[in-house]
């Protein structure tokens, strides 16, 4: 397993993860799409398998409120391939993105787990709950 960094020269390396979870969300994206997306992120990592397939990809951006003294780096996604969870690569992908964050100057880390991935938000909890993040509030949404 490896987790690396992204840069816009490998964004068209990730295109393949990213249909997978396309296809199981019901969306209809196009590539140009998708790596302007990723181009305007502030972090894109992904993880490898021991056959150097990408199955994982964990985005985020650095934000700065006036009110708190560090940036936080805030999740946008998070994906592990229906067929490679529970192996361990949403961990490293969560370690990757604290290191990251760290590295960056983040004071923390803030995922949301939500109905947009492909698993549930309350096994998505789970798992950052083991990792020792905590509910600090709600995700609420309303389509206008």
């Amino acid at each position: 397993m490896q987790v690396l960094v992204a840069t816009r020269e490998n964004f068209t390396e990730l295109i393949a993860v990213l249909r997978v979870w396309e296809n199981e969300m019901g969306y209809d994206t196009n590539q140009e799409e998708i790596v302007e997306y990723l181009a305007g992120c502030s972090c894109v990592l992904y993880v490898k398998n021991q056959d150097d397939n990408i199955v994982g990809i964990m985005t985020g951006d650095i934000t700065k409120p006036f009110w708190v003294k560090t940036p936080i780096l805030t999740e946008n996604w998070l994906f592990v391939h229906t067929h490679y969870r529970s192996e361990g690569y949403g961990t490293a992908l969560i370690a990757m993105f604290e290191a990251w964050a760290k590295s960056s100057g983040c004071g923390c880390a803030v995922v949301t787990p939500n109905k947009y991935g492909t698993s549930t938000p309350e096994v998505a909890a789970g798992l950052l709950r083991k990792h020792g993040y905590e509910t600090f509030g709600y995700v609420m949404r309303k389509k206008v």
